[in-house]
């Protein structure tokens, strides 16, 4: 009873706003009426494995250009929505924005709470949740992962924040072309010492804020299988469909 007397006394002092655009929105939605039209759900046809969506119908054992010439570490990779790359009027990447590049660390609640529209990786079935590390310099300027906070968001209990480190600097994968992006993470992530036993054996899940060409998210899968994971899947709030 306490509790919700102050869960609404708060509601009023502090009512939620849109995470694009900040204007009020009902309950705990992440977006208001007007931003949340112009979000664009990732439906199928997607290929079985990095979930890019594929022009083709009537089967679900698709499989993209790219996954059947060069086979991922990762299992499947599934996101919610389309980042629609450049455009940053697009109400995914106002509120990415926000949360990242403003540190607006509230957000991670709303946001991570759109991870379920990912489609059918139940975050629950994974032994371990595990960000996508950040390079120590960009986490000093930030002072968070926000990988790390979506994960928590999903409320399973199963977070292991210190399962990868990154073993080399690397440039920011969005200053790249694609085809330099690859070359740029290659063997850059490693199992942080003492985290082996926790890898081994296990199933873990793979979150990140925005997938692009997927290949900061293989270069980590292939440093789990490697330490000896038994499954290693990939989560994103958001991804890039066109580059």
């Amino acid at each position: 009873m306490v509790v919700t007397i102050w869960a609404t006394f708060g509601a009023l002092l502090y009512p939620p706003v849109c995470a694009s655009c900040e204007s009020l929105c009902v309950g705990e939605l992440a977006f208001c009426p007007r931003c949340a039209r112009n979000v664009q759900r990732i439906v199928p046809p997607i290929c079985r494995c990095c979930g890019l969506p594929v022009a083709a119908a009537g089967s679900a054992d698709i499989l993209c250009g790219d996954c059947l010439s060069e086979p991922p570490a990762f299992g499947r990779a599934r996101a919610a929505f389309v980042y629609a790359h450049n455009d940053e009027g697009s109400p995914i990447a106002r509120a990415l924005a926000r949360f990242k590049y403003g540190r607006i660390v509230s957000l991670a609640g709303p946001l991570g709470s759109l991870l379920r529209y990912a489609g059918p990786l139940d975050a629950f079935a994974y032994d371990w949740l595990t960000p996508v590390p950040l390079s120590l310099e960009r986490l000093r300027w930030r002072g968070f992962n926000q990988s790390l906070l979506l994960a928590h968001a999903l409320n399973t209990g199963t977070v292991a924040p210190a399962l990868l480190e990154r073993s080399r600097p690397t440039r920011a994968q969005a200053e790249l072309r694609k085809k330099d992006r690859r070359g740029n993470v290659r063997g850059a992530f490693r199992v942080r010492a003492g985290a082996e036993s926790l890898v081994r054996g296990a199933r873990i899940l793979l979150v990140d804020d925005v997938l692009t060409t997927g290949s900061t998210a293989n270069e980590c899968a292939l440093a789990l299988r490697r330490a000896g994971a038994r499954v290693v899947d990939v989560l994103a709030l958001a991804r890039v469909t066109l580059l």
